[in-house]
């Protein structure tokens, strides 16, 4: 190990030390009656106008995805009267929105789970109706993500898999070539790396929030298995292809 190498690890310490200090400090702050007040009061008017927040995220990602999916089908559709030049400028647009569509309607769908699980517990009526909203919501991401896939599997039928199958992604993934799967191998690392340091963010917080907060061990057991998941899941295919 160098001398750059250890002043770095004592770097990041020093900030990850000083930045504990400061969350604490934070946590302790919001550990008052009046900010618990303030928080309560925002949860309950979460969970009394959740309908409209579904239809808020109707309206602000699954709209949007649809649009850009429509928008991005139409360039593909009306490239046939192109000439050469604007042949590659109007793939490389529509292309751009079509790769928009499944990461805003991943979040569209990420949402509506947050806001089921967070609100329904404490519902005292409408019931059936808010489950009724979270279920046609999840329908009609799922219903975009298929239609999406099977466009862009139109569009190049190298490209193989059900998007309706558990084994979608393998065969996806084999079906590529070798400049599409170093690309998606570059990006998956990234991508660990990245919820590698979230996930010890979390980790880290839900144990100061224990602490300062008493917010119970289920939250540290919680970001803790997710944690151990990813860096599991990473070894073992490591492992496994190596």
């Amino acid at each position: 190990m160098n001398k750059k190498t250890i002043f770095k690890m004592i770097f990041l310490t020093i900030i990850g030390g000083g930045a504990g200090f400061i969350i604490s400090l934070g946590l302790l702050k919001l550990n008052n009656t009046e900010t618990t007040n303030i928080a309560a009061t925002i949860g309950d008017f979460i969970v009394e106008n959740n309908l409209v927040m579904f239809l808020l995220l109707l309206i602000i990602f699954y709209l949007p995805s649809v649009y850009l999916f429509i928008k991005g089908k139409r360039v593909f559709v009306d490239l046939d009267n192109l000439s050469d030049e604007d042949y590659e400028i109007q793939t490389k647009l529509g292309q751009r929105k079509l790769d928009m569509v499944l990461p805003l309607n991943g979040i569209f769908m990420i949402f509506n789970f947050m806001l089921f699980g967070m609100t329904f517990a404490k519902l005292t009526n409408n019931e059936m109706v808010i489950t009724s909203v979270f279920m046609v919501n999840i329908l009609l991401s799922s219903m975009l993500e298929i239609i999406t896939i099977r466009f862009m599997q139109k569009l190049d039928t190298r490209l193989k898999g059900d998007p309706t199958s558990l084994k979608f992604s393998k065969d996806f993934l084999e079906s590529c070539d070798e400049a599409e799967k170093l690309k998606i191998y570059k990006s998956g690392y990234y991508a660990f790396q990245f919820t590698k340091r979230i996930s010890l963010a979390f980790l880290v917080f839900t144990i100061l929030c224990n602490l300062l907060l008493d917010t119970g061990g289920f939250p540290v057991f919680v970001s803790g298995s997710l944690m151990l998941a990813i860096i599991a899941s990473y070894s073992y295919y490591s492992i496994l292809k190596s």
